[in-house]
């Protein structure tokens, strides 16, 4: 158990990018089979643009607010 401990503590930004870049196609296509943004499963896009902006800098938030503005918006 201390073997993941160090390497969760070693390699967390890399996990959180694997997450991210996992999360946006996901939260897109689930959107998109629950009907589009007229529900609140849009929302769902928050969670990843928040994580960006709080593990790498204001920077990567707005990069990450933009691809997921892009995404849902059309």
């Amino acid at each position: 158990m201390e073997k993941f401990k160090d390497f969760i503590s070693k390699y967390h930004k890399y996990i959180v990018l694997a997450i991210l870049i996992l999360s946006f196609p996901l939260i897109y296509l689930f959107v998109y089979y629950t009907g589009g943004i007229k529900y609140v499963f849009s929302h769902t896009m928050y969670i990843s643009i928040l994580l960006a902006g709080i593990f790498f800098g204001l920077k990567c938030g707005l990069i990450a607010g933009f691809i997921g503005g892009i995404l849902l918006g059309p």
